[in-house]
């Protein structure tokens, strides 16, 4: 009975006090529509949540844009939203009024005939990845 009242608290805790196990990526200076780059931030979020052992990243409504790459460890190329070593884990954007994804995250890429996209998002050496909620997309189109 003591395992069930504690196991209770913590699914009470998870659902009433959310922060404890998750982080929002305005907290890392990541806000939709500025159109500012956002990789710095999302990275930022990411190396707290890994440290900080909380499984769950939020964004808002709205376009976040990717523009700066980053290295993946032990990889050697260009990407943008990496999740390296991670398990369980969650990245969940926002839902408009009638339960549709409204948070996108937009590549933006300058085009030439030696255009090489980077991975939007480099998922390695990880279990139990969720992305919800998110539209990825390219400006421009490709």
């Amino acid at each position: 009975m003591i395992k069930f009242k504690a196991y209770s608290i913590t699914i009470l805790n998870c659902l009433m006090f959310p922060f404890l196990w998750s982080l929002h990526v305005a907290e890392f200076g990541a806000f939709p529509d500025d159109e500012k780059c956002d990789m710095n931030a999302i990275n930022a979020a990411l190396v707290a949540a890994k440290k900080n052992n909380k499984p769950v990243i939020y964004f808002d409504a709205g376009t976040y844009n990717l523009i700066n790459t980053c290295i993946v460890p032990g990889k050697g190329y260009e990407n943008y939203i990496t999740l390296h070593k991670l398990k369980n884990f969650t990245i969940e954007g926002a839902t408009d009024k009638n339960g549709k994804p409204a948070t996108r995250i937009e590549r933006n890429l300058k085009l030439s005939n030696d255009t090489e996209a980077p991975h939007q998002v480099d998922i390695s050496y990880s279990k139990g990845i969720t992305l919800r909620n998110l539209i990825l997309t390219n400006d421009p189109p490709l």
